[in-house]
Order: C-alpha cells, then sequence, then structure tokens
C-alpha cells in the first residue's frame, strides 16, 4: 500500500508518516539551502526511471512508464489499466476506446480545486492530524485521491498487485515552486436525500450475506411450484428467490426497450446532446470497480442530471474483482478465501458511488464479469458464488442486480444454475455476444422463458467508431430490454397558492406538505391516479410523496420521466396474468419462474393462494399477489400505491 509521503519545499519538509492506521503529517520547518530539504537520499525510489516534473513537484517514475500531458493533449483518454503518469486536468473530449478493463499502477497530477474530493496533506507548522491514508482505502477501489498543501497540486495514485512501486515514487518526490492555494473537498456534494433509503452501514438480515464458501451446485434442476397446486401455501418454498429488494419509499425503478450504446469514459454533455440525432437513447456509464480502466472524468452527479433532461436512459457497470480463471491479464481477482465478503464488498461500493451519481434506490446495478474460462469448475463456483452475494447486498439496500459476462462464461453458468438453490439470481442479465444480431431472443445459453419479462440486454457488436451530430465516439452496440437507473428531474410548481404533495396519488390521501410556488421539486416517476383538472398523471417524489402533474412545469421530453415501477419475482413455475383481480377473470399471458412482475399498483381481489391482494402489472393486467415475491405479503407491500 502506499505507506509515505515525503515532499520538499523551500520551507518545510512534510513527512506523512506510514500509513494503514490513523497518522498525522510531521512538520519540520528547515531553512532554505539545508540538507534537509533536499529530499529522501539518493537512489529512493525506482532504480530506473525518468523525472517527471509538474508546477514544481518533480518526481522519478519507472523509465517503461509513459507520460502523457494532457493540457498539451486534452483528447488523451486517462487509463488505469496500463501504466503512466498524466499530468494536468482530463480532457472533456477524450478519444476513449470502447472497452477497456483492468488495472495498473497510475499517477494523475493536475490543479487541486475547491469541487476535487482529496485527502489533505498539510503545510505549516506544528502537527496537524490528517485522515487514515492508503492502507484503509477501500478495497473495492485501490485508489486514492490527495491535495498537497502549499503546492496547489493534486494527486491520485491508483494501483493493482505493486502499491509499494508507488510507495518509492512518491518517495522521490520534490517541490520547488512558490506557496500555492490547495483548495481541495472533504466529501462528493450530498445529494438530495431519497426517503426511507437503507443506510450502507446498515446490519445485515439473517442470512442477507450469502455463503462464506463456495456451495457445490448439483446440475440437476429441481421441480419447481406450482400457481395453486398444493404446497404453494409456503411462500418460501423457492428459496432462490426470498430476498427481493427493500425499495425505498421513495424509490421505484425505471425500464427502456431500445437502442443502446456504451463506452469506457462519459462523453461530454454536448457530444451527448449532439448524439440525440442517433437511434439511440441508453447509454452504459462505468461507476466504480478495481478494474474499471477509465476514471470518472466528466461523469458527475451533474452530468447525470443534464443527460438525464435531454432524454438519455442509463446503464450502470460497475467493474469489480474478476474470475480466478478470467482471460485478460492484469485483472484484479477474486481471492478464493473471501468470495462472498467481496461480493459484498463490490454491492456496498457500488451502491455508495451510485448515490453519489444520483443514481437513486431502485437502479439496476451492472456487474461486469469478464470472459473466463468455462471448463474451470471451481472457478465457475467462485463466480456463482461471488454473484450471488453481490446481488444479495444490493438488495439489501434497495437496488436490483444486473450481470453483463461473456455468453459462454458468466451468463452460460448462471442460467445452469437458475433454479438453484444454493444461488440467488439477479434480476437482469447482459449477455455479450458480438454476433451482429440486435435481439435479446433465441440465446443459445439462456431459454426465453429465463430472465424472459424485460431483463435482458444484449451487446451484439463490439468496438467500432459512430459518429452522429458531428461527433464520432468509439461505442460497444447494444439492445436493451431491462430494468435501468432511477435519477431525479427538476420540475416547478406553478400553483399560484401552493401545491399539496400527498402520501399517494390522489386526492384522497392526506397531505404530507405544501410547496410553495416556483419550488422545485425532485421528480423520480409518475403514476396514474385521481384525475385533477384534465389529467391523472401524478409524480412521485424522491421524498416518496405525490404530486398533480396539473401543476408542475412539463420538459420538453415528457417521456423520460418514466412510469413507477416496483419489480418483484415470481416464484411459482408460471404465474397467469388476467384481465382482472380475480382467477374468473381470463388469461391474458403468464410469468415464468424468476421473472418480474412489474407492479404498478395493488389491489383487494379474489383469495389466491394465501392472500387476497392482487397487483397491476405494467402491461395492464393482474396476477395474484401471492405468487411474486413482494414484502408485504399476504397484506400490501409499501411503497406499492393502491390502484385508483
Amino acid at each position: 500500500m502506499l505507506t509515505g509521503l515525503i515532499v520538499a519545499t523551500p520551507l518545510v519538509t512534510v513527512a506523512v508518516v506510514p500509513v494503514g492506521q490513523a497518522s498525522t503529517v510531521t512538520l519540520t520547518t528547515v531553512a532554505k539551502g539545508d540538507p534537509r530539504s533536499l529530499g529522501p537520499p539518493s537512489g529512493a525510489g525506482p532504480t530506473s526511471g525518468q523525472t517527471v516534473t509538474y508546477r514544481g513537484l518533480r518526481l522519478e517514475v519507472p523509465k517503461h512508464w509513459a507520460v502523457h500531458d494532457l493540457t498539451k493533449n486534452p483528447e488523451t483518454c486517462v487509463r488505469y489499466d496500463k501504466p503512466a503518469v498524466y499530468l494536468g486536468p482530463p480532457g472533456e473530449e477524450q478519444r476513449c476506446p470502447a472497452r477497456a478493463v483492468g488495472r495498473a499502477e497510475v499517477l494523475h497530477l493536475r490543479p487541486a480545486e475547491p469541487d476535487l474530493v482529496a485527502r489533505p496533506a498539510a503545510l505549516g507548522s506544528g502537527d496537524l492530524s490528517v485522515v487514515t491514508a492508503a492502507r484503509t482505502v477501500d478495497d473495492a477501489s485501490q485508489e486514492l485521491t490527495f491535495a498537497l498543501r502549499g503546492t496547489g497540486v493534486a494527486v491520485t495514485a491508483a494501483y493493482a498487485d505493486q502499491p509499494e512501486l508507488l510507495d518509492d515514487i512518491l518517495a522521490t518526490a520534490r517541490y520547488d515552486g512558490p506557496v500555492r492555494p490547495t483548495p481541495f473537498a472533504t466529501r462528493y456534494p450530498a445529494q438530495p436525500a431519497q426517503a426511507g433509503f437503507a443506510p450502507l452501514t446498515s446490519p445485515e438480515s439473517p442470512g442477507a450475506g450469502g455463503p462464506d464458501v463456495v456451495v457445490p451446485e448439483s446440475a440437476a434442476e429441481r421441480v419447481l411450484p406450482k400457481e395453486g397446486a398444493p404446497g404453494t401455501e409456503d411462500p418460501d418454498v423457492a428459496t432462490t428467490l426470498t430476498t427481493p429488494p427493500r425499495i425505498a419509499t421513495g424509490g421505484a425503478t425505471a425500464r427502456v426497450r431500445g437502442s443502446g450504446f456504451d463506452t469506457c469514459a462519459a462523453p461530454s454533455t454536448s457530444t451527448m446532446r449532439a448524439w440525440l440525432e442517433s437511434p439511440h437513447r441508453t447509454v452504459g456509464i462505468y461507476i466504480g470497480g478495481v478494474n474499471r480502466a477509465c476514471p470518472d472524468g466528466n461523469l458527475s452527479a451533474a452530468w447525470v442530471r443534464s443527460v438525464s433532461g435531454m432524454g438519455w436512459r442509463l446503464l450502470p457497470i460497475y467493474v469489480g474483482r474478476q474470475a480466478p480463471c478470467a482471460v485478460q491479464g492484469n485483472l484484479g481477482r477474486i481471492r478464493p478465501r473471501e468470495v462472498a465478503q467481496q461480493g459484498k464488498a463490490a454491492a456496498v461500493d457500488a451502491m455508495r458511488r451510485a448515490q453519489r451519481f444520483g443514481l437513486y434506490g431502485g437502479t439496476a446495478i451492472y456487474f461486469d464479469m469478464e470472459a473466463y474460462d468455462p471448463n474451470d469448475a471451481n472457478c465457475r463456483a467462485i463466480v456463482l458464488t461471488f454473484l450471488s452475494a453481490w446481488t444479495r447486498r444490493l438488495h439489501q439496500g434497495g437496488y436490483l442486480s444486473g450481470v453483463y459476462s461473456s455468453a459462454a462464461s458468466g451468463i452460460r453458468h448462471l442460467s445452469g444454475v437458475y433454479t438453484s438453490r444454493s444461488y440467488v439470481q439477479p434480476d437482469a442479465i447482459w449477455i455479450a455476444r458480438w454476433d451482429g444480431k440486435a435481439s435479446v431472443w433465441g440465446e443459445r445459453y439462456v431459454p426465453n422463458n429465463r430472465w424472459g419479462t424485460h431483463q435482458r440486454i444484449k451487446q451484439y457488436r463490439g468496438p467500432h467508431t459512430e459518429r452522429w451530430g458531428g461527433r464520432t465516439i468509439e461505442i460497444d452496440s447494444n439492445v436493451v430490454d431491462a430494468p435501468l437507473s432511477l435519477v431525479r428531474y427538476r420540475f416547478k410548481v406553478t400553483a399560484r397558492s401552493g401545491l399539496r404533495a400527498r402520501t399517494g396519488p390522489g386526492t384522497g390521501y392526506p397531505t404530507a406538505r405544501v410547496w410553495p410556488n416556483g419550488a422545485t421539486l425532485n421528480v423520480v416517476c409518475h403514476a396514474t391516479g385521481s384525475q385533477v383538472g384534465s389529467t391523472r398523471r401524478w409524480y412521485k417524489l424522491l421524498d416518496g410523496t405525490y404530486v398533480s402533474a396539473r401543476y408542475v412545469t412539463t420538459p420538453d421530453r415528457l417521456a423520460a420521466v418514466p412510469t413507477c415501477r416496483y419489480p418483484y419475482a415470481v416464484w411459482v413455475d408460471a404465474l397467469r396474468v388476467r384481465a382482472g383481480p380475480s382467477t374468473s377473470h381470463r388469461q391474458l399471458g403468464a410469468i415464468a419462474y424468476g421473472g418480474l412482475a412489474y407492479v404498478v399498483c395493488q389491489a383487494p381481489g379474489a383469495s389466491a393462494g394465501g392472500s387476497r391482494v392482487w397487483s397491476r402489472i405494467d402491461t395492464n393486467g393482474w396476477v395474484a399477489d401471492w405468487y411474486i415475491h413482494t414484502p408485504g405479503r399476504p397484506g400490501y407491500t409499501k411503497p406499492i400505491p393502491r390502484c385508483p
């Protein structure tokens, strides 16, 4: 890990003591020209290197490292998968590849800025306390940013399996410039709170963590319970599905169908606006993970709000630890003795980063599990155990789980244990098969009745360039029919005397508060409720309340605001979808085991199983609520509203 840093200035020497424990910065004032101001002894750091200078800060880096001046070449793609040092702020129009995963030792030096989140290394006199440094950085990220006060420079250090190399490099650092202001932020800007969001540090419920050892799995499939058959009075008969997402009061889930793309680094907002000329409306964004090659760059909460307001839908991707038998090298791999723990840690880190970017509870986060040897049985079990723990922990936090992987390895193995009692299945899959066929159906390793209800994405074409609106991006092409992110849209109140926010989508619900005229509302989705004027549309707010759309400004792209949906898995072999809330209504279709019923509201109906509650789904059909994993069974489930 990063075990220390020594920086010399004409006035002071700053030594950050070895880290991995709570530490302090010891500051010793020395006279100009004092030998102690010359930094560490000769020979410290890389044995064979090159000198890099940035704004008065000098250090030695390995001779084979690339040195990129981002001020001279702002189009350079900042990547953490190749050994390098980057100098200057990243450009908005980086020319990045569509695909890049992996991790190497990398340093990025840039001007310290007020909105750059960093750990302090302070200049001054006396002893100052600092936050715990690199050894306590979350293992899920393996990167650290800190600001060198008095230098005006911030340093990001990203590492794979040689953090001691960065220790050696940083030990050679010397500063010969003037004392400069060094602004930085100690935390990311707080996003508006989501009502009912489960704290990420809360104790886990019994069983929520998943197995801590790999569970051998039989290849034989078990017999699934049937709707209305004897024995289906037990709602926990399908143990693999008994961890439904705990959707927050202010949450819901959005889904989309259409064309999309993904690329390593988030394009600029101007490029995203230009690409509205394209047939795509969904974009995959890499939000974190130890194997994410392209750092945040343009990606921020402001970026998310901006592109969502344009009408883009977002697919968050997290590139965490990979299979021990992964095909690609330079990857941080799952440690076999800490499989479930690492899966849970990845989920917590992914949720934290999602919250930072304004991707709220109800969002589906897709874990990128790159291709691995499908014939390695032990490796297969490790991957399945890791992804099961990932899904359980996301569900506990109120998020949905998705998995991206090669059709022939990760997707194939997930499909092979679809009815397993040992592994919890993700809510959606992202199939990587570059066959040029823009369809999520007819996959060799995944029968159509598995993840068959708006639960699939397919990456059907690999890296290539497309140009729209005068802007070119290298992308992968996807066809999307799946859940995605939940974001907030900011609307204004237009009611002169104020607008009542109610606890449900209708005037019959109690008033929770009154918003004054001109107030900004954080809208997450819309629902159908009682009629107000000429509309029955109600907007759900991030605080879990509803307001009538009649008294709210309407954006140009109204379709960008999704319907409020609450997805829960079917736990019988096939659940009939009916025209009304009883078994006497005609059948409209069926949802197979594991399929998601996207519930929009609930109402009383004829008794079915152990409940009289029926759930209306977003295709306007009805299903008996007893046979889907709603947490409120046999009663109603919060935060699902009653049907008008």
